[in-house]
């Protein structure tokens, strides 16, 4: 699970939310409204909802593109009931949450190198 969480606000541009995902080397931010965090935007959001529906990235702001609600899965589960997740909702992330409060995020990514990892030593 990745649990340094990148947050913006939903009043940003979608153009601040690319810097900021490319600055960071990352495929999602969490967003928050106020002080609580409501939703995710992802790499495919941007290029799905906005680039491909020829939207000014400049002018249109994250809420408009945002993923909400947040699919969520308790800390507690198993790693298959997150590639459940994946596949039933058509997704790459799954925000993480312990006792209710988020706690990172899981990835096909970092399954992906989980897998690889365990396959390697079989």
């Amino acid at each position: 699970m990745y649990r340094k969480l990148y947050i913006i606000d939903a009043g940003e541009t979608v153009l601040e939310a690319a810097k900021v995902m490319k600055s960071a080397n990352i495929g999602s931010l969490l967003v928050k409204e106020g002080t609580k965090v409501v939703a995710i935007v992802t790499d495919k959001d941007l290029v799905w909802k906005a680039l491909a529906n020829d939207k000014n990235p400049e002018a249109i702001k994250v809420r408009e593109i945002m993923s909400s609600p947040m699919i969520m899965i308790d800390g507690e589960e198993e790693l298959g009931a997150a590639v459940d997740m994946f596949v039933e909702n058509h997704i790459r992330r799954v925000v993480v949450s312990l006792n209710g409060k988020i706690a990172g995020i899981v990835s096909t990514q970092l399954i992906a190198q989980h897998l690889k990892a365990a396959l390697a030593v079989v």
